[in-house]
């Protein structure tokens, strides 16, 4: 689980809005993923020159009528 309190986490939230001037979707970030498998997926997302994180983590398949609380 990702602690957004973190100096490393804050950071990485900084260079996440320079890219796509948003936060980053903490809501939407699995509960076992990594501050290091978020970084790779941000760099890799720059390299792309597009967010994929919806891709990586399957957001584009969830229901939008579905009430996931």
């Amino acid at each position: 689980m990702i602690d957004p309190t973190t100096k490393a986490f804050k950071r990485l939230n900084e260079q996440y809005e320079k890219l796509f001037d948003e936060p980053i979707p903490t809501e939407m970030i699995p509960l076992d993923e990594t501050l290091e498998g978020l970084n790779e997926k941000i760099k890799q997302s720059a390299v792309a020159g597009r967010d994929i994180l919806s891709e990586e983590y399957g957001w584009d398949e969830l229901d939008p009528d579905d009430d996931y609380a």
